[in-house]
């Protein structure tokens, strides 16, 4: 029985610290022998003390440093605004598998918007967003997300325009065309 499939056995609350560190530990792909002190006081707290619960964390400590795509699509499954949070925090987009879950689950979430708004994602629903943050008072979300993206299409167009002004790039050539030349 592999780590992951024991985690599954277990609640969100029970194994969630050790989630967090296995997450942080492979996307900064440190060395888990440096961290010894920090694991090993994150095993004890989240075992209680059992012995096979202590193995059962450090096993998945290790699982989850080397297999961080798997980690990302697990959590994104049990949880996808706390991978989505995780995410932002440590500047990492997740992989397209984790993404579309978390697309697909976290739906109108606020967690969503920002993981959305900080890595520049257009919605599949932009025009309820956008309808969202135009007539609801409660907005805050909703209205900050239209605005990163209208500066990422201001930002865009404004490089594109310098590279057909230094002759980069051809100002007869159509989207598609230039899309696919890259």
């Amino acid at each position: 029985m592999t780590p992951l499939e024991k985690a599954k056995g277990r609640t969100l609350k029970e194994i969630s610290g050790v989630l967090r560190a296995c997450y942080r530990w492979a996307i900064t792909n440190s060395d888990l022998t440096r961290s010894s002190w920090y694991k090993d006081r994150l095993v004890q707290t989240y075992s209680g003390g059992d012995p096979d619960k202590v193995q059962e964390c450090e096993e998945l400590i290790q699982w989850g440093h080397r297999n961080l795509t798997e980690l990302e699509i697990f959590m994104a499954g049990r949880s996808p605004g706390t991978v989505a949070q995780w995410s932002v925090r440590s500047n990492r987009r997740l992989c397209p598998e984790a993404e579309k879950v978390v697309k697909e689950k976290a739906k109108d979430r606020s967690t969503l918007l920002e993981y959305c708004s900080h890595f520049s994602i257009v919605l599949d629903d932009l025009t309820k967003v956008t309808m969202k943050a135009a007539f609801e008072e409660n907005s805050r979300r909703e209205t900050a997300y239209i605005k990163k993206i209208e500066l990422t299409k201001k930002r865009t167009k404004e490089f594109l325009a310098q590279m057909v002004n230094i002759g980069e790039i051809d100002p007869n050539i159509s989207v598609r065309e230039l899309l696919e030349s890259l």
